[in-house]
């Protein structure tokens, strides 16, 4: 059974006040077997905006009635047993779009966006890739260029944008549990790297690393061989800033409780905080 706290209007008025704004990204590889996990985190956490990944359901099928119950607002962009992102928040979020600004990149339900106190947020779950002779790899690289192209079309380093979400790229070898291991498979083979670094190059910063330069810590653990047991990670999950929007951080990191829990998704929440 899951057990939910309204956020009432006086509890949302007071949130729409702060000066801090705490935005939250975590792939649930689907929301209603992690129901109880992410209405739980919300009550405890009380972020501004969580965006989700991975919800695997058409937006009809997603359990928004539960969220509305909390007093929290529902934005979804979905299908059927893969991929679907979205947003849950305590505040009207603005402007909200659903895929790129042309749509969807082959109709796949990986990309929504709204604009919430003046800053724009992507929220993007970006393919896996498989191996680089998938024709997924090729639509990888793709996604990562028609970012870039975003970027350039519609905002520059200045401006207050993000992009978060599942990236299925980790940026640095400490990043992941081991380079020589996994710079042999997708998430953190050198031509991945180099797509992850350009669209960075653009002007954002890894919201992550303004706060822990050298930390190691994952954000993704395999189901298989043990791997959270034996902290055999990934941190594959981020929170890009913009140049201008960097300078408002000032607290990032990632909540590894929920890995623990029963039936957990293999990703765990990522945030970063801002003071506007």
């Amino acid at each position: 059974m899951i057990h939910t706290m309204n956020f009432n209007k006086a509890n949302i008025k007071n949130q729409g006040k702060r000066k801090h704004m705490k935005v939250v990204s975590w792939n649930l590889n689907s929301i209603r077997a992690r129901l109880e996990h992410v209405t739980n985190w919300i009550e405890e956490h009380k972020p501004d905006i969580i965006c989700l990944q991975e919800t695997k359901v058409r937006d009809e099928e997603f359990p928004k009635d539960v969220f509305e119950n909390m007093g929290l607002n529902v934005y979804t962009h979905g299908q059927a047993a893969y991929n679907g992102v979205a947003f849950i928040s305590p505040h009207k979020l603005e402007d909200v779009q659903k895929g790129f600004p042309e749509g969807d990149m082959n109709d796949q339900k990986r990309v929504i966006s709204c604009t919430l106190n003046g800053v724009r947020i992507i929220n993007v779950y970006i393919p896996q890739g498989d191996n680089p002779d998938s024709p997924k790899y090729a639509m990888k690289g793709a996604f990562y260029h028609r970012l870039r192209e975003w970027m350039e079309d519609d905002f520059t380093p200045e401006s207050d944008v993000l992009i978060c979400g599942d990236f299925n790229i980790a940026p640095k070898d400490v990043d992941v549990h081991d380079v020589t291991k996994c710079s042999k498979k997708c998430g953190y083979l050198p031509e991945e790297v180099t797509w992850l670094n350009y669209l960075m190059s653009w002007g954002f910063d890894d919201s992550f690393r303004l706060i822990h330069p050298e930390k190691k810590q994952f954000s993704w653990w395999d189901y298989r061989m043990k791997s959270y047991d034996n902290n055999k990670g990934m941190r594959i999950d981020h929170i890009l800033t913009s140049n201008g929007l960097s300078k408002k951080v000032i607290d990032a990191g990632v909540e590894e409780s929920p890995r623990a829990l029963e039936r957990p998704s293999d990703h765990v929440p990522v945030f970063t905080v801002f003071k506007l």
